[in-house]
């Protein structure tokens, strides 16, 4: 099952996410050598989409001016076409849980109603899988000018290296359910 996409334009070919922030932190070292990274591509920047996710779903204290972000990023010429927040995710993390084995779904079902929330790595493969096409597309603030779809045929995600284990649990999570062809359309850069 393929979504439409929600916004004009063809499919990118990839979707660059970036700059990853939670509402709690302020632009640093790991969100600029982000953007640097992204910005190495430019050559490319045709063929791409720009991303970045917020993250206010497991962040208490938010603290994050997300206008002062978006202006600081403008300002470094990272600009991204788009900007999620994690919480928008929850309401698609069904979609996932009903292309698992059941055995696996009734276990995280339980364990999800256990911790009283979805867990992140559960949310960074509905993340995957929605920048891909393959499930519904978020709420999306589009910061762009340019007519640039959200959904791509390949996703990149340029982290910090501290989120490996996260991101390997998030494509086990995919691995296992009926989307496990998308594995290989999903990349990464970690630093």
């Amino acid at each position: 099952m393929i979504f439409m996409n929600n916004h004009r334009g063809i499919a990118s070919k990839v979707n660059i996410e970036y700059a990853h922030i939670y509402t709690s932190q302020t632009f640093g070292e790991d969100q600029r050598q982000s953007a640097e990274i992204m910005k190495s591509r430019e050559r490319e920047r045709e063929s791409y989409t720009r991303v970045v996710l917020i993250d206010d779903y497991n962040e208490p204290n938010s603290t994050l001016d997300v206008g002062e972000f978006i202006d600081y990023l403008e300002k470094q010429k990272a600009l991204p076409d788009f900007i999620a927040i994690e919480s928008d995710l929850v309401p698609l993390a069904p979609l996932l849980l009903e292309q698992l084995p059941i055995a696996e779904r009734r276990a995280l079902e339980s364990h999800f109603q256990k911790l009283g929330r979805i867990n992140c790595s559960f949310l960074v493969a509905v993340w995957h899988l929605a920048r891909l096409g393959v499930l519904p597309s978020p709420p999306l603030r589009k910061t762009g000018t340019a007519e640039k779809s959200f959904i791509a045929e390949k996703t990149i995600a340029i982290l910090p290296r501290s989120y490996e284990r996260n991101e390997q649990r998030a494509l086990g999570y995919i691995k296992s359910s009926s989307f496990s062809h998308c594995l290989d359309r999903i990349g990464y850069i970690f630093f």
